[in-house]
């Protein structure tokens, strides 16, 4: 009820400030949504649309994957909450379950354990990290498996792609888009609980490269939102 009464008043309200107004999206997937679910049309906009990616953060930018460092894990889940049904925390232990020659680490704060086992070969890290500690279990880890079923843009993952780790992701359309240009990323079908881990794995550490994907850098996403807020003012 809250959806239908909450799409409807945004539908209304757009329509009367869309002629002052510029509308900014993090994702081409989340603009899709927009005109989706708000009976909009790209025309309707025009040139007031705009799809500028967000920033990770800096540290993600100044420092780089070691892969050479002692390793503690075979993959790495590292989430605020594991409650929200988003994060797909179910299909990363259904994953470990069926991988029991792998270690797994599952960070984040929730009551999912409560609820459900935990795997033998997974180890959960029951707390929120700051960067400077993703950073530190990342270098600990041979991959990040970040699985999700939605997400507007998904600025962890990004973080973890940008950072350099080999990532395995969810073979969703906002992931095929936001990386579509990173070589240390896989995608896998939700779904799919026996995936052959060791074969992506092993393909995935064969394209290590010590060069950086700019993409989500704060020049190519901050600095595009302010030019933009100048070019309105101007």
């Amino acid at each position: 009820m809250y959806d239908f009464v909450k799409v409807r008043v945004l539908r209304v309200f757009f329509r009367k400030v869309m002629h002052k107004s510029e509308f900014v999206f993090v994702s081409e997937w989340m603009a899709t949504q927009f005109y989706r679910f708000l009976d909009f049309c790209p025309a309707d906009l025009d040139s007031k649309q705009h799809v500028i990616y967000n920033c990770v953060g800096q540290y993600f930018e100044e420092n780089a994957y070691d892969p050479d460092s002692p390793k503690s894990y075979d993959f790495i889940t590292i989430r605020n909450s594991l409650d929200h049904s988003k994060y797909a925390v179910d299909f990363v232990c259904e994953i470990a379950v069926n991988n029991p020659g792998f270690g797994f680490c599952l960070v984040g704060k929730g009551d999912f354990f409560k609820h459900y086992d935990k795997p033998d070969n997974l180890d959960w890290i029951d707390r929120n990290l700051s960067h400077e500690e993703i950073v530190s279990y990342l270098n600990q880890s041979r991959c990040a498996l970040l699985l999700t079923r939605a997400d507007a843009q998904g600025v962890m993952a990004c973080e973890m792609a940008t950072f350099g780790i080999p990532l395995i992701t969810s073979d969703i359309d906002v992931c095929r888009e936001v990386f579509s240009g990173f070589d240390n990323v896989v995608l896998i079908d939700n779904q799919v609980g026996d995936i052959d881990l060791r074969s992506l794995l092993t393909m995935l550490e064969g394209r290590q490269t010590s060069v950086k994907n700019e993409q989500y850098f704060m020049k190519n996403t901050v600095h595009k939102e302010i030019d933009l807020f100048r070019s309105l003012k101007g």
